[in-house]
């Protein structure tokens, strides 16, 4: 009977315990993407679609935004704590935009291009019947992309 009141006053110590540690809430994170769809930024939406931000205490709140400049307002003005932007984005900190950049992690742009059918008669941008391309900014990482495409074509590279 002794140790039948030992183990039972035991486990309700121990079931005390458990109840009364204290939940730990997960740090919040706001983290903002200069474009959605850029493959280079991937690893931000995997990160948190596995469990991996939360296995290191972490909520990550992840917006994609339409570009640099937005992302730099984004900062300037709090809404987010870091942002994964281009080359580009890193010249703001140089321009006096008050963010610091941090690192750059890819090479050439390897995620801008110009998609057409398997079947197209297009098989070159000297091939393609347009002649104007509409690009998100004048600023942006794809209008020099399409400006050195475009030396090689007929065609002229303008903002939107």
């Amino acid at each position: 009977m002794r140790l039948s009141r030992l183990l039972a006053l035991t486990s309700a110590v121990a079931l005390l315990a458990v109840a009364h540690t204290p939940a730990f809430a997960l740090d919040k994170v706001r983290a903002a993407k200069s474009v959605n769809t850029a493959w280079s930024f991937i690893p931000l939406n995997v990160g948190a679609a596995h469990g991996i931000w939360e296995k290191y205490g972490l909520e990550v709140e992840i917006s994609g935004l339409g570009g640099d400049a937005k992302l730099q307002q984004a900062l300037t003005s709090d809404s987010v704590d870091f942002g994964l932007g281009s080359g580009p984005s890193m010249a703001f900190a140089v321009k006096g935009s008050p963010v610091i950049a941090v690192a750059a992690f890819a090479g050439e742009p390897r995620n801008i291009s110009v998609i057409v059918g398997a079947h197209s008669s297009i098989k070159t941008v000297a091939d393609s019947p347009v002649h104007e391309v509409k690009i998100p900014a004048a600023s942006a990482l794809s209008r020099s992309c399409l400006a050195s495409a475009c030396l090689f074509a007929d065609c002229n590279a303008s903002p939107s």
